[in-house]
C-alpha cells in the first residue's frame, strides 16, 4: 500500500467517525488534512474532496 492510499485511508476512517471533521474536510480540506496527518499542502496543490451518494460512483 503506498503512502498516500494509507493516509487517504486514515482520513475516511476519521471522517466515519466524526462527523465534525468530515464536515471540516469537507470545507477546508488541507487545514483537516494537516490537522490529523501532520502534513502541509503546499498552497499551489488544488484538494477537492466529494462526497459520493449511494446512487454514485466516482473513479480517479
Amino acid at each position: 500500500m503506498t503512502t498516500e492510499a494509507i493516509f487517504q485511508t486514515q482520513l475516511i476512517q476519521k471522517a466515519w467517525e466524526d462527523p465534525s471533521f468530515k464536515a471540516k474536510l469537507v470545507r477546508d480540506p488541507k487545514s483537516a488534512i494537516q490537522e490529523v496527518l501532520g502534513v502541509r499542502i503546499p498552497d499551489h496543490i488544488e484538494v477537492r474532496t466529494l462526497e459520493e451518494q449511494p446512487n454514485e460512483l466516482y473513479l480517479v
